[in-house]
């Protein structure tokens, strides 16, 4: 009727339950830093492949998804920090080639030529677009030689020896690899991601 107060609306229980529901898995997802997006791609692992995937992609800032050669990331893992060294082999003191020489040696069962300049002859040619793990890439400055080497990991990062840092992962995205990114080489009878972990 006119002049009557207005009455309160009520809510139906079903629309309650729903908010309910759905502000609850937003506390939940927010208290554990959405743990459920986190752990995708690891489903099927074993609780150990697992722990050692979630370790290895916050240590190296790649997503790893537990298809990822365990091996390799163990022999990287083993260099990392190793300072570099013109003509070096040895992990107080390594140059690029020779670092990717031992990590294909002792991971892929692979002798390289010593030289990332010889070490081109070695692989087949593959363009940026179509790196994927264990690949090489070679580096030379404009109107230079092949002058550097490094391998690839995944999401266009790759391991390296940096003359300044030593053995580090890098983004291809940063400016000087972009700038003197020269190929991709896979080694031809190496087929990265068939090898066993």
């Amino acid at each position: 009727m006119i002049g009557d107060s207005p009455q309160p609306e009520t809510t139906s229980p079903s629309f309650s339950k729903f908010f309910f529901i759905v502000f609850f898995l937003a506390a939940v997802c927010a208290v554990s830093s959405c743990a459920l997006f986190k752990s995708a791609g690891f489903d099927g692992l074993s609780p150990e492949d697992r722990a050692f995937y979630e370790k290895y992609s916050k240590k190296f800032g790649i997503r790893f998804t537990g298809t990822e050669n365990k091996n390799l990331i163990l022999a990287v893992d083993e260099w990392m920090g190793a300072p570099y060294r013109l003509g070096g082999c040895l992990k107080n003191g390594v140059d690029c080639s020779c670092f990717v020489q031992m990590i294909y040696a002792q991971v892929y069962g692979i002798a390289l030529k010593r030289s990332s300049c010889d070490m081109f002859g070695d692989v087949r040619p593959i363009a940026a677009r179509d790196l994927r793990e264990g690949d090489l890439l070679f580096l030379k400055k404009p109107g230079g030689k092949i002058s550097h080497v490094g391998i690839y990991l995944k999401q266009g990062k790759f391991v390296h020896v940096s003359t300044a840092r030593g053995v580090i992962i890098s983004s291809m995205q940063e400016a000087c690899y972009r700038k003197n990114f020269y190929a991709g080489g896979r080694a031809l009878d190496f087929l990265p991601g068939i090898t066993s972990r």
